[in-house]
This record gives structure tokens, sequence and C-alpha cells, in this order.
């Protein structure tokens, strides 16, 4: 029997234990969901709001003991709306060890993870923070505040019960109490919109104290960094057109006083995407402000004057806005002198302004430009670039949805505005101007853009030579006028040579039409062979190596397919076969591949001809009592 007992004793004496121990483990006295209750309770002490857990409680012991409870509800006092102040999904409360000894329980530190937070403002009851904060501030004489984290919150803000679109994601938030007068914070969150996609808009930071003294407004002392980020983030923050906007941009601050007037002082940094966009051909343009911020009037006004930027002496912005929380309301007003053309139409084109870059004009640009939230009525610039060699004058006026550019120049070279009318025109760049390769032009332009539609007007005079695709030898004329007028061109009668052919002719272009390009032409003398040989180029389109073999012709050019021109063509004398023909009249009508010549009168006949060029050789189909070839 002995020898059982000290065989089998030591093994019944650990299981026996164990089972004690488990029993132990296992009973409520060391369960952590025992003080819910007092847990509950003295968080609520601690945020001065009615509380609720709905999830489990552990214990914590990896910074100090404490317990996390899961699923929290911060309630809201009823006098700032239903909705509650808090969702937590985790509150970690560290307890106060020193406390302990002395028989009080309380937390040290609360720590907030992944909370939603509500900030609210009514205009009967005030911010529903501020009674919160006073009555901790106010709470137990001999009781510590705790300091609170919050870590990757979400922050609403209601006004009068009703929600605005802004909010802050990814909030970082630590506030350590100063001899219970205030805290010490550390922020860090990004602001957002609940009508846009649920990305912030470039991070900010704050470091610094709010105090609160009494009856009088809380005061902040606080520095606000922006972290470099894109432009057009921060911008359609504010306003969805700047999405345009190219660059980045970053912020340093200063904010101190109460919050009812609170003073600003910080500077900007603007990176433009190209440097030729920034007026200091820098890689950043630094740019100092000042400014107030009222918080209870929720108005902000920020300038950036001459004096606070004396590398910008003919740089002038102002910001005000309102309602900067809930739906705000703002305008800019920019003030410029001097300043080049290109930096200033390169922001406007930010805002959706489709506008060409004016390379080939240069100069600087005076004057003002203002800009609101959601439009620009009532908002107008207007601009003087200074005289150069070529452009005696131009202007830039921005009334809403409109732009107005006009120009003047003189003996501008043709080689010069060629590219630049190009630009200009864009999509509604008319006719043959596009084509001038050479000379000079006197004169004025107009362009006006409203929303999608725009057209240009003025006269100028050019001695051009122009390349047409299809022609063996360029075009050159005398002094002709060109005239604009909504988006149609007219060139009045001129005098001009191709090869050993002369003539006098006028021109119309008429957009938004089938056949736009609109013509007349009197030639004193016209010999048949000459005009093949300046037409080679579109009659004869096969090699001669296709010819030999039989190869096939091939595709319709795509400046061949484009061609669509009507009009009347006079001829004094017409030499065909060595014969003359007085007195010929037709009309012509060109259509891609398809060349129509009709009402032919000759003294010696009547008719038409057809001609299809969309093989590599013309095809004639000739009618009517037209002199046939021997």
């Amino acid at each position: 029997m002995d020898r059982l007992v000290q065989r089998y004793g030591k093994r019944i004496l650990l299981l026996v234990l164990g089972i004690v121990a488990w029993r132990v483990y296992q009973a409520d006295f060391w369960q952590a969901n025992r003080f819910r209750e007092p847990i509950r309770a003295a968080i609520e002490r601690a945020l001065g709001r009615r509380v609720e857990v709905q999830g489990d409680l552990a214990y914590s012991f990896l910074k100090g003991p404490g317990f996390i409870v899961e699923k929290v509800i911060v309630h809201e006092d009823p006098a700032h709306g239903l909705e509650p102040f808090a969702y937590v999904t985790s509150l970690e409360a560290r307890l106060n060890v020193w406390r302990l000894f002395t028989g009080h329980v309380e937390f040290g530190t609360l720590r907030l993870d992944e909370p939603s937070l509500n900030l609210s403002r009514q205009a009967d009851h005030g911010a529903n923070l501020t009674p919160l904060i006073q009555r901790a501030l106010s709470s137990r004489a001999d009781a510590g505040l705790p300091d609170v984290q919050v870590r990757n919150g979400r922050v609403n803000f209601v006004f009068n019960r009703r929600k605005s679109v802004f909010y802050l994601t990814g909030v970082d938030l630590d506030l350590t109490p100063i001899e219970r007068t205030g805290f010490r914070v550390r922020f860090a969150g990004e602001p957002a919109r609940t009508d846009r996609r649920a990305l912030g808009f470039g991070r900010f930071a704050a470091t610094g104290s709010i105090r609160f003294n009494g009856s009088a407004e809380p005061e902040v002392d606080l520095s606000l960094d922006l972290d470099r980020t894109s432009a057009a983030e921060v911008a359609t923050l504010f306003e969805r057109r700047a999405n345009h906007l190219t660059g980045r941009i970053s912020t340093a601050a200063r904010l101190r006083g109460p919050i009812s007037e609170i003073a600003i002082a910080g500077k900007l940094t603007l990176e433009p995407s190209r440097r030729e966009l920034n007026p200091l051909r820098q890689s950043g343009l630094p740019l100092a402000y000042h400014g107030k911020l009222d918080l209870r009037g929720q108005t902000l006004r920020l300038d950036s004057l001459p004096a606070d930027n004396p590398t910008l002496p003919a740089l002038a912005l102002r910001f005000r806005s309102r309602e900067i929380l809930r739906d705000p309301r703002w305008a800019a007003l920019f003030t410029l002198r001097q300043q080049e053309i290109q930096p200033v139409v390169g922001f406007l084109r930010s805002f959706g302004y489709e506008l060409p870059e004016p390379t080939s004009f240069g100069g600087t640009v005076s004057g003002t430009f203002g800009l609101s939230m959601g439009g620009y009525e009532g908002m107008a610039v207007y601009e003087r670039l200074a005289e150069s060699e070529t452009v005696n004058n131009a202007s830039l006026l921005v009334d809403g949805p409109r732009v107005v550019f006009e120009t003047g120049f003189r003996d501008l070279a043709v080689e010069q505005f060629r590219g630049a009318f190009n630009s200009l025109f864009g999509a509604w760049a008319p006719g043959f101007v596009t084509d001038i390769s050479q000379g000079k032009l006197t004169g004025n332009l107009r362009f006006d853009l409203e929303g999608e539609k725009g057209a240009w007007s003025g006269t100028f005079r050019t001695t051009p030579r122009l390349k047409l695709d299809g022609l063996l030898e360029p075009v050159e004329t005398e002094a002709l006028t060109v005239e604009l007028a909504a988006g149609r061109m007219t060139v009045p009668q001129f005098h001009g040579r191709v090869g050993g052919v002369s003539f006098d002719a006028s021109y119309r272009y008429e957009p938004g039409v089938t056949i736009p390009h609109l013509f007349s032409l009197t030639l004193p003398t016209l010999d048949l062979g000459e005009a093949q040989r300046l037409f080679a180029p579109t009659l004869a389109r096969q090699s001669t190596m296709a010819r030999t073999f039989g190869l096939a012709n091939g595709a319709v050019p795509e400046w061949l397919a484009r061609r669509q021109a009507e009009g009347t063509v006079r001829v004094g004398s017409l030499i065909w076969n060595g014969k003359s023909y007085p007195n010929v009249r037709a009309r012509v009508r060109w259509q891609g591949a398809n060349v129509e010549i009709d009402n032919i009168e000759l003294a010696s006949g009547r008719g038409s001809v057809k001609i299809d060029l969309s093989g590599g050789v013309p095809v004639y189909d000739v009618a009517g009592t037209l002199p046939r070839e021997d």
C-alpha cells in the first residue's frame, strides 16, 4: 500500500492541484467582465457622458494594469442631438497605479481605437465638446484627468443637427492635461468629404495647447503643418473644377488666440509641375500669409500681400470663406502686376478653362482676377500684356464661364504665328490659314470662349506663302486681308500665283456645314497641261512600280478624304491640246476623292466632268457637248 501511495501520490496531488487551479481560474472573481459596471461608471465620470458598454472586457498588462473594452458607445447630451457623441470599436483604459494605493480607482490613460466622433454645435446650446471638457476640468478637485488618445478615428461635424459634408479621417489625437486648465495637443488627420470618393485630401498635423480659462473663451496655441501633397487634392476639397491643377503644395502655420479670433501666420509652398509656371523660375514658390480664423462664426480670412513676400512685390492674394465646416462659401482675389503670361494662363487652365499657352506672344500681365465658390459670376479680370516688338497689346477678360482674349500685332512672323494659331484655335482652327508657312501679319484677333463653344473674330493683313496638300508648288499671294467673325473666315479679293498660273480669288470658311470651304477663282489664262502638272500629287498617287506590275491603288490619303470645297471658276482663255477656248465658266464641287466640275460653259459646248480620285490614277467621266481630245 505504501508503495502504491509513493508511486501515484505525487501524480494524484498534481491532478488535484490542477483541478483546483482551473476552478479558481474559472471563478467569476478572476473574470474581467465582473468589473464591467465599475469600469463603465469610471469611464462615464472621466468623459462626462453616459457610457454604454456592449462588448467584452479583457485585462491589459502590456503598458501597466488596465482593461480593454470592446464596442463602447458614449451618448450625447439630448440638447445637442440624438446621435451618440462617439462610437468606439475598442477602448483601452489604463489604471492610475499611484491612486490605487490611496484607495481610488482612476484612469491614467484612455485610448480610443477606430472611434467615430460627432462634434456638434447648436445655435441655442453651443458646442457639445465645451461642456464635456469643462465638466472634466472641474470634476473632483483631488482627481487627476486622464490622458486621452485617439487612433485611426473619424470626426464628423454637426451644425444645428445637420451633419456637414466635411469630416476628418485617419485621425490620431493625444490630449495631455495641463494643470487642470487645458491640454497639450498632438493631432494628425486628413480632411475629406462625404460627396467625394472616400479618400483624404492631404494629411496635416498640429501640435500645441488649448486652454480653458474660466468663463473666457478657450485659447489655442498650435503649430499646423500640411504634408507635401497634390495641389489638386487640396483644391478639389473646396472646388471640383480644380482637378486640373498640377504640382504639389505644403504649408506650415502658427495659430494663436481665442477661438473667435485666432491669428494665423504661415508660409505656403507651391511646387508647379513645370518650372515655367512659377514666376520665380524656382522648384518651389514660397508665399508667406497671415489672417484670422473665427471658429464660432465659421469664417476665415487669409492675405498674402507684397509686404509679406519681398521676392514677389507684384503679387497679392486675398481669400475669404464663411461657414467653413458646414457649407463653405469662399472667394479669392488675385492682383497681378507685370507677371509673365504663362503662369497666369496655366493657373486658369487648372480650373478647366481650355485656354492655349500663349508662347508666341510673351510679355507680362497686370490686372485683377477673382474666383468664387460654385462659379465665376460677378468676378472679372482685365489684364494687359506689356508691349513687345511684334505684339502691340493683349487683354484677357474672364466673366463667369466666359473667356475673352484680344490681341493686336504688327509684322508678326508667320512661322511664329502659325504654331500659335493652331494652338489658339484648337478645334476651331479655320481653313488654310493654318497652312501658312512664310510671311508676316499685322492686325488684331479676338477669341470668345463660353463653355465648349469658342469663336474667333478680327482682321489682319498678310503676304503669305501657302503649302497646300495635293499641290506640287506653294501658293504665293500679294497682300491679303483675313476677316474672322463668329467662327467664320473671309478673305476678300486677292491676287496670287502658283507655278505658272496667276489668279484672282476670294475665300470663305463656314464652320458646321457639309462643305465649309467656299471660293471664287478668276484666271486670265489656264493651260490644262500646267494644271495637271501642279495637281500631280493629287492625280497620280500610284507609284511607277505599282503601275508597271498592276498593284493595288492603295487607300485615299487623309488630307484628300477631308477635303470639302465648293466654288466658281472663270477662265479668260483656256488652253487645251493647243487650242484656246475663251470665256470659260464652271462650278467645282470637291468632296473627298470625288470632284465634280459642272455647269461648264464654253463658246463651243457645255457639259460636266466627274473625276474619281479614289484609285492611284484618276478616272474621268465626261458628259455634254464638250470638245473631245483628238
